[in-house]
């Protein structure tokens, strides 16, 4: 039996500078200069403590985990913007506070924390018939009460055909395993408080007069979905392990199909909605990834232990996106804008980010 704990942290403070000078020949030229400057930390720990009990019986082979997991991290920055200095020859000496133009400034930053806990057993005979399970619960604050925690379950099995005696006598082939397994895995990155409504305070989008001067009101900025939860990904996979010709020679092929349900999106808001609020993240349709992975490895020198090693590899996969459903009653959604065009869309029977626009036939010729 062994318990083992473990403790990290990770601080990062970073700082950058951008500036703009007059450019008046350019197709959205500008006779004014400007200068961004921002300054940022953030910070992380995790604690991981498990619990591994290894125990063998005859050629029966157990190994039992159990552990929990925290993870804490906070993020901050502060930026500044200036514009029109009278001289940006020299940028040593150039500060936000000598601009004679408007100046601006902000903050922003994140809270978030995840709580797991898990659990793994492991089974082996003769080490020819390998069995393992898990089973996680996770806990995010991205999510709220309603759907907080998720629990995802894991099984794979591999059958070491090498060891069998029927293919014991074949002397060309070391080693030959198949494979298969089947696991949920969840994600929660999306920006924090979706569960909440949120509101603002800022003079130009929320303001009233009174008794002769302009008050900052409050605004609805975003609106919340207290159902959001986590998506799942889960995930059937296949295959094949072999190693030839006393280890020179070794690969793998896999084929896996891999399915997503309540894809986290930020679906736009109904023309009903009222105000200008953004839209919250919530838990949409399925998506589905699948494939075929081929890998072959082949090692000169490493079985003769010669003073010059030779290690080449090569590898080809296939894969194939496709969208299976979106929102009720919404088969497509336009994103991706710039400027004013949008150049990507989301549709049912076609591949995530898909570019979209028209088909180009040719130029004009003349004028």
């Amino acid at each position: 039996l062994m318990f083992r704990t473990n403790f990290g942290l990770k601080y990062e403070n970073y700082n950058g500078l951008s500036y703009r000078y007059p450019n008046p020949e350019f197709t959205e030229g500008n006779m004014s200069n400007s200068m961004s400057e921002y300054f940022g930390y953030s910070t992380e720990w995790t604690w991981t403590n498990t619990l591994n009990y290894r125990k063998k019986i005859g050629e029966h082979s157990f190994n039992v985990m159990a552990g929990t997991e925290a993870i804490s991290n906070r993020y901050r920055q502060l930026n500044g913007n200036a514009r029109d200095f009278f001289s940006m020859s020299s940028l040593d000496y150039l500060y936000l506070d000598a601009a004679s133009g408007s100046k601006t400034g902000g903050s922003n930053g994140t809270v978030g924390s995840m709580f797991s806990i898990f659990g793994k057993l492991d089974y082996s005979f003769k080490d020819r018939y390998i069995l393992s399970a898990t089973v996680r619960r996770d806990g995010s604050s991205n999510f709220g009460p309603n759907n907080k925690y998720g629990v995802f379950p894991g099984i794979s099995g591999a059958w070491r055909l090498s060891e069998e005696d029927f293919l014991k006598e074949t002397t060309w082939l070391n080693d030959l395993k198949i494979r298969a397994g089947y696991g949920v895995n969840g994600n929660q990155r999306i920006p924090s408080d979706q569960y909440l409504r949120r509101f603002a305070s800022v003079v130009n989008s929320s303001s009233y007069p009174m008794n002769g001067t302009v008050q900052t009101g409050m605004w609805l900025s975003d609106y919340d979905n207290p159902n959001v939860k986590w998506e799942q990904v889960a995930a059937v996979n296949l295959g094949v392990d072999f190693s030839i010709l006393q280890g020179d020679i070794d690969g793998s092929v896999d084929w896996y199909n891999k399915k997503t349900t309540d894809m986290l999106y930020r679906l736009p808001l109904p023309a009903i909605a009222g105000g200008r609020a953004n839209s919250p993240y919530v838990n949409i349709g399925e998506m589905q990834n699948k494939g075929i992975e081929f890998s072959l490895n082949y090692h000169y020198g490493r079985r003769q232990q010669s003073e010059f090693t030779l290690d080449l590899s090569a590898n080809i996969s296939r894969n194939v996106n496709k969208i299976i459903s979106l929102a009720p009653s919404v088969d497509q959604q336009i994103y991706g804008a710039f400027r004013s065009m949008e150049t990507s869309i989301l549709k049912t029977g076609e591949a995530y980010g898909a570019f979209y626009g028209y088909n180009v036939i040719g130029i004009y010729q003349s004028d």
